[in-house]
């Protein structure tokens, strides 16, 4: 490789196979250059390599080989839509393509993903009273940040309490100790928001107001405001009394494991690291992973977490 090619976009332990899901901005894709000057079948290989750059680690890149783009690509026209398809891909210092766009989206989802997990071990490290070292997932937070800040500095994960939380911890963590008198240290630099996008659907401005005011001149009744969706119910671990044993929930992403049910997995042989750690994973699969959006009764989470405890076992052996 030459000196020349810029460091990769993502760090090499981005990896988000165990999401199924890749999330697009409809508005900004349908307004790009790739799909407004692409053939259905140029447009169709490019995001098809976007999707399949998705599960590649680390996510958001591909290999710069083309026999291999080409069986990614899935297009029996490869030849003739390669160029158009790889519209955007940068190649980087790793020899590996880049896609600025896709890299936005798995540097937030990886931040994400990070927050949650180390949010989960310090919730079941003061629970269970042991420690537990969270320092490299921070430290991976923190490159995982920067890389964000140079790609998408108005990304709103940027802004999220968790992230600026964790981002300072590491910050505090990696630095020397500043003599008592030395008050200049100032907060990550986070962006500011950036300004209201008129094309998205989920912010309001001037001309999306819903009135909900009487009409003028007239004795009709006001208009009955639509009644807001009913609340998601979700069960963190903790909320076990508050939800009616009938009532189905999600799991939350800040779940922590139930005491009785680390009582039970110990019960079973399991040593405390390994239960929290079959916790950790037991929150990923069903908040992240191919089990995200089911929802159950308590009783119901308690059986799986006995079905996971299981299986668990079962691969031990």
């Amino acid at each position: 490789m030459t000196d020349e090619a810029p460091a990769p976009l993502v760090p090499a332990e981005v990896d988000l196979r165990d999401f199924p899901g890749m999330w697009f901005d409809v508005s900004r894709l349908i307004k790009s250059e790739t799909w407004v000057m692409g053939s259905g079948d140029e447009c169709k290989a490019a995001l098809t390599l976007w999707m399949q750059s998705w599960h590649q680690v680390p996510a958001g890149s591909l290999p710069n080989e083309p026999r291999m783009l080409e069986h990614l690509s899935m297009s029996k026209r490869w030849r003739s839509v390669s160029e158009h398809a790889l519209r955007g891909w940068v190649l980087c210092s790793d020899g590996r393509l880049y896609h600025p766009v896709v890299c936005e989206k798995a540097l937030e989802a990886w931040i994400e993903k990070l927050t949650s997990s180390i949010s989960g071990a310090l919730g079941n490290a003061k629970r269970w009273q042991i420690e537990i070292d969270v320092d490299e997932m921070r430290r991976q937070l923190l490159r995982s940040v920067d890389l964000l800040r140079l790609v998408a500095p108005q990304s709103r994960v940027l802004k999220k309490r968790a992230v600026v939380v964790n981002v300072a911890a590491s910050l505090a963590e990696s630095s020397p100790q500043s003599p008592p008198d030395a008050g200049n240290e100032s907060p990550p630099d986070i962006p500011n928001a950036s300004p209201p996008d008129r094309n998205r659907p989920d912010q309001t401005g001037p001309d999306r107001t819903l009135s909900l005011l009487p009409p003028t001149g007239g004795g009709g009744a006001a208009p009955r405001a639509t009644p807001p969706p009913p609340a998601v119910l979700v069960f963190d671990g903790k909320n076990a009394d508050q939800l009616n044993g009938k009532a189905v929930a999600l799991l939350a992403d800040n779940f922590d494991l139930p005491e009785q049910w680390g009582v039970d997995a110990e019960a079973l042989g399991f040593k405390p690291q390994e239960v929290l750690r079959e916790g950790e994973k037991f929150r990923q699969y069903w908040t992240r992973g191919r089990g995200k959006g089911t929802r159950r009764s308590v009783k119901g989470w308690s059986q799986t977490w006995s079905n996971w405890l299981d299986k668990a076992a079962k691969d031990a052996r």
